[in-house]
């Protein structure tokens, strides 16, 4: 049997890369093309949806022994740096978290969703009792906000634990398909959703809300951004309730075509559940578009919320932000120094240079 030849990285980032586009494979692409950027050797161990993905330095993962088989016969890391969801996250996690006991290299986590604190009552004795033991051996925990980073506390040392948004502005505009770009300018006022059609991402809300919302502004649009998997039950809800020519279902596209509509909406709106620090909601603020947002456990400043899963309050705030007299938006701070802290850790540990 031949000798493994295992290609030797920096750093592997385990995470959804895109496309599809979400929070989490933008942020993974940031990062991935910044290190980049500075003469590191990066590989992405891609746990997205799409497992196609064709890339010099991207391995498609389809399953925790694949996670597994690839950090064990495929990659020599200094340093692997695990993006999840949540702390249950164990497809990711617990080959990570085996591959240490075999091959020498520090990892670091960074939790993105929001809603910790119930996921973190929910578990069951045995994934409580993983946790802590894979605390231990983390390197550092990067949360996206100052909530996880509390509901954490108890799980690990402080001193492990760092708060940095997951969001490095970039954007430059691009051209738009025809048919967006005719639904854009023939509809007005123009709100705009990310994410995908899953229920927690509340797009049936927003929906419900322009069915509403049509009533008092007749030219009223909402485009809806995300991969389309999943959408037939939201396609039906639109012709149902007669806003086929309202509504603009957009479909998996680029970070600066996302952000080229956002930049021309009136009104961007963040109906989820749970979330955890949203790259869109902060984008929205940075490109000075108002925001409406679900009232999660974390929202930037500069947000108007409404109660989660309350359309009538959701319809109340979209209105009034529509009625009043723009003001403007306050400029956020759009956190250039984000990805640089987490080089920083990498930096901390003794694997980056």
């Amino acid at each position: 049997m031949g000798k493994i030849v295992r290609q030797k990285c920096d750093i592997a980032l385990v995470g959804s890369f895109p496309p599809p586009y979400g929070g989490q494979s933008v942020h993974l692409e940031q990062l991935f093309s910044s290190l980049c950027q500075d003469g590191r050797q990066v590989i992405v161990l891609n746990t997205g949806r799409n497992k196609e993905i064709r890339h010099d330095h991207v391995i498609n993962i389809r399953s925790s022994i694949s996670l597994l088989k690839s950090i064990l016969f495929k990659i020599n890391p200094g340093i692997i740096h695990v993006h999840v969801s949540d702390m249950t996250d164990f497809s990711k996690l617990l080959p990570v978290y085996l591959g240490e006991w075999f091959l020498n290299y520090h990892w670091i986590l960074t939790i993105h969703s929001g809603n910790i604190e119930s996921n973190i009552a929910r578990l069951k004795r045995y994934q409580t009792l993983l946790i802590r033991l894979m605390s231990r051996k983390i390197s550092n925990v990067i949360c996206v906000n100052q909530q996880i980073r509390g509901a954490l506390a108890q799980w690990t040392d402080d001193r492990k634990l760092a708060v940095i948004p997951a969001f490095n502005f970039s954007f430059h505009e691009t051209p738009l398909d025809p048919y967006l770009n005719d639904f854009l300018n023939s509809h007005n006022p123009v709100l705009s959703c990310t994410g995908f059609y899953e229920p927690v991402y509340g797009f049936d809300l927003a929906i419900q809300a322009i069915g509403h919302l049509k009533k008092v502004f007749p030219q009223i649009g909402l485009a809806l951004i995300g991969d389309k998997r999943n959408c037939k039950t939201y396609e039906d809800m639109i012709h149902q309730q007669g806003l086929s020519s309202s509504i603009f279902m957009c479909g998996d596209i680029n970070h600066d075509e996302c952000l080229s509509i956002i930049k021309r909406s009136t009104l961007f709106v963040r109906p989820t559940r749970y979330d955890g620090d949203a790259i869109s909601v902060r984008e929205a603020l940075a490109l000075q578009i108002p925001v409406i947002a679900s009232a999660t456990e974390f929202r930037p400043y500069g947000v108007d919320t409404f109660k989660v899963g309350d359309l009538h309050d959701l319809i109340s705030k979209i209105s009034r932000s529509l009625e009043k007299k723009p003001d403007g938006v306050r400029a956020i701070d759009l956190h250039s120094e984000n990805i640089e802290q987490i080089k920083e850790i990498y930096r901390e540990v003794g694997h980056d240079g």
